[in-house]
């Protein structure tokens, strides 16, 4: 479409790769409608997995002010950093994404098309997830969890956290990104979980 609609001489399209990206349809009335209809094994370790969090005293928070966003951006950054320090670092972050992650939400968390999802526990943050929205569709960015507690499948309660918001919200799907059939398959058949 934009070739198309470029001014004056058509620029050249050329794609280099193409990659799927797992996504979630939003369908029933609702987040509990959603969850009957996965399978009992998944229920039931998102559930104990959830109930584990709980008696350690987890908070679940999505940021909805710019001053909680500042914060949670950073404590998002760490965790992200700290999934991929032993590969060498991330490749998505560096001092100019974060700059504009800063700036982006300052535009986008009055509306909620900027959603950042942490969870807590103990006053520390565990899992900390961006997802962005626009007409009825939620997009997962990019996020990072604290390993000590990855039996309790932090990123896929992130996950089902934005979904149950974006039931709340009318959105329509989640859209998990490029490089994320882990999740896709972890929301169908899960390999891990938490012990009760």
């Amino acid at each position: 479409m934009l070739r198309t609609a470029w001014p004056g001489r058509h620029p050249w399209l050329y794609r280099d790769r193409s990659r799927s990206t797992p996504n979630i349809i939003l369908t029933g009335e609702n987040f509990d409608e959603w969850m009957a209809s996965k399978s009992r094994h998944f229920r039931k370790h998102m559930k104990r997995a959830r109930r584990r969090l709980l008696e350690n005293g987890a908070v679940f928070r999505l940021a909805r002010t710019q001053p909680a966003v500042d914060q949670g951006l950073v404590t998002f950054v760490g965790l992200h950093e700290g999934r991929w320090s032993w590969r060498g670092g991330s490749r998505f972050l560096d001092p100019k994404v974060e700059l504009m992650l800063r700036e982006a939400a300052r535009e986008m968390v009055p509306d909620l098309r900027f959603r950042l999802w942490s969870i807590e526990i103990g006053g520390a943050t565990i899992s900390s997830h961006i997802f962005l929205a626009a007409g009825g569709e939620i997009a997962h960015w990019l996020g990072g969890f604290d390993a000590a507690w990855a039996d309790c499948q932090p990123s896929l309660q992130a996950i089902l956290l934005a979904i149950e918001h974006g039931y709340e919200s009318g959105d329509r799907r989640l859209d998990l990104g490029a490089g994320q059939e882990s999740y896709n398959s972890d929301l169908l058949t899960p390999k891990r979980f938490c012990s009760a």
